[in-house]
């Protein structure tokens, strides 16, 4: 008979809160390994970070476009890799859901699970967020 119990808890993650977290990503956070080479305009939008929809405004393309159904971002990881080395992969709505379930899972990232969902989150746990959502894992640091 095992000693522990395993409870699993649902936990709604708004996509500002997921826009937060690429925002600290991208100006910070994985600065050391991440190129985005390519931007993919979703056809309509659900979602504008910072903005109110019924108003025309800009957009956050880094953002916004990976959060809103087919919009995507093309990241590369040049880190150690030679140009013709790095690998190109797409940030999309489908890659955030997979990296919040997997960061959510993690029990060696655990700690950085439980800083974003208490709002105590920032630019390494932005970074290990991005790096579950284009590799699954953990890579770099």
């Amino acid at each position: 008979m095992s000693t522990t119990f395993e409870v699993k808890i649902t936990h709604q993650i708004t996509r500002e809160q997921v826009g937060n977290l690429l925002s600290s990503a991208f100006e910070g956070g994985s600065n050391y390994w991440y190129r985005i080479e390519d931007f993919h305009a979703p056809s309509t939008y659900q979602f504008n970070y910072g903005a109110d929809l019924r108003k025309e405004a800009g957009y956050f393309k880094q953002i916004d476009y990976p959060l809103n159904p087919d919009g995507y971002l093309i990241i590369s990881d040049y880190h150690g890799a030679d140009k013709g080395e790095m690998k190109k992969r797409t940030l999309s709505y489908r890659s955030i859901k997979r990296g919040l379930r997997l960061m959510s899972e993690s029990k060696e990232y655990a700690h950085h699970w439980h800083d974003f969902i208490t709002e105590n989150d920032d630019q390494i746990t932005a970074d290990v967020f991005l790096q579950f959502c284009l590799f699954g894992d953990v890579v770099y640091g």
